[in-house]
């Protein structure tokens, strides 16, 4: 398990579009938050997809990034338009 005040940072791509994949599998412990930035080469959208409800929802990533408050950056899904496309991420 990850130690208390440890930074993570990382990158995620996503090998099909379409096919959302964890941020990480990783077991970081607790975290407060997680700063997602899309690929400065992604040609298309960085999706952050919501499956916990029965009509999946998706959120475009913003190229500037956003912070998501989350404990667990595991149960972060990311998805792409593009195939072969991700994210880099710091987990706080």
């Amino acid at each position: 398990m990850a130690e208390t005040g440890q930074v993570f940072v990382d990158s995620k791509t996503v090998a099909v579009a379409g096919t959302p994949e964890a941020l990480t599998d990783r077991d970081l412990g607790v975290r407060t938050s997680v700063f997602i930035l899309p690929k400065s080469g992604n040609v298309g959208n960085l999706l952050i997809v919501d499956d916990t409800t029965p009509a999946t929802k998706t959120f475009i990533v913003p190229t500037s990034g956003i912070t998501v408050p989350i404990g667990n950056p595991s149960l972060i899904q990311i998805d792409v338009s593009v195939s072969g496309e991700g994210c880099d991420w710091i987990a706080v």
